[in-house]
């Protein structure tokens, strides 16, 4: 394999690993830290929607993210080896990045990384982007409740 054609690879595998952080639920995962933050902040709106900002800390040499998170929340021990970046994640309607900053230190290939990431983000159906609400109908609730009564009481 070519010199081009294995940093096509290695790039593409960021992306991939940087998505799965992204979409991740998980403590370190982006959609985890939005769950924990507050909308509005340092993040404002967007066309008179809420965002939220989604802070990160990358290698600067791969961009592979290796965590969400605030600086509090951070270990030293990352935070003195990554650089720090931010999306900036519109949360009414569809979740989608709207706008990135990076370390100003960051590289030409790393940015190009980190914003194929936040492109493949957008790119990919529903998954990550909402939480999904469960759907209840009055009749279940109703059939629910006399099934619980008719339990409690032995009816």
């Amino acid at each position: 394999m070519d010199e081009k054609s294995k940093d096509v690879l290695i790039r593409n595998q960021t992306v991939l690993e940087n998505l799965e952080l992204m979409q991740s639920f998980k403590y370190g995962g982006m959609n985890h830290l939005l769950l924990s933050e507050s909308i509005g902040g340092n993040a404002v709106t967007y066309q008179g929607r809420s965002c939220s900002a989604a802070n990160f800390y990358y290698d600067p040499e791969t961009a592979k993210i290796n965590v969400f998170g605030n600086i509090q929340d951070i270990p030293k021990e990352i935070r003195d080896h990554s650089f720090e970046g931010m999306y900036r994640v519109l949360m009414q309607g569809e979740r989608r990045i709207i706008s990135r900053s990076y370390d100003a230190r960051t590289s030409q290939r790393a940015a190009e990384i980190l914003d194929a990431s936040k492109e493949t983000y957008n790119d990919q159906p529903i998954k990550g982007k909402t939480v999904p609400k469960p759907e209840v109908k009055p009749q279940n609730i109703s059939a629910s409740i006399g099934n619980m009564l008719k339990a409690l009481f032995k009816i």
